[in-house]
C-alpha cells in the first residue's frame, strides 16, 4: 500500500480490526517525492485474488486510486478475509 507523506522521513504504519485497539504493523521511509509503502502480509493472499478477478492492471489503479492520500493520522480499510475488516493509520516516526 501506499503513504504520501513527506519526503525523506519514516513512517510507522498501524492496523486494527475494530479503530480500538491498535498494532504496530511496520515502519517505512518515504523516498525523495514523499511516497512511501508498506505490506499488510495478512491480506497477500485478498490482494491477490482480488487481483485474479478483475486483472491485474485494474485492480493496481484501483488500489493506488484507494490508497493515495493517505498521510499522517489517517485511517485506510483494507480487506483481510471474507467478511472482515482491516484498518491502517500511518503516523511520522520519531
Amino acid at each position: 500500500m501506499l503513504i504520501s507523506g513527506q519526503p525523506l522521513r519514516r513512517y510507522t504504519v498501524e492496523v486494527s480490526d475494530d479503530l480500538i485497539q491498535w498494532t504496530p504493523l511496520a515502519t517505512t521511509l518515504a523516498d525523495a517525492a514523499g511516497t512511501a509503502y508498506f505490506r499488510d502480509k495478512a491480506t497477500v493472499p485478498a490482494h491477490r485474488e482480488a487481483a485474479g478477478n478483475i486483472g491485474l492492471d485494474q485492480f493496481k489503479s484501483a488500489l493506488a486510486t484507494r490508497c493515495a492520500g493517505v498521510s499522517s493520522r489517517s485511517a485506510l480499510a483494507g480487506a483481510a478475509g471474507p467478511g472482515q475488516s482491516r484498518f491502517y493509520r500511518s503516523s511520522e516516526a520519531p
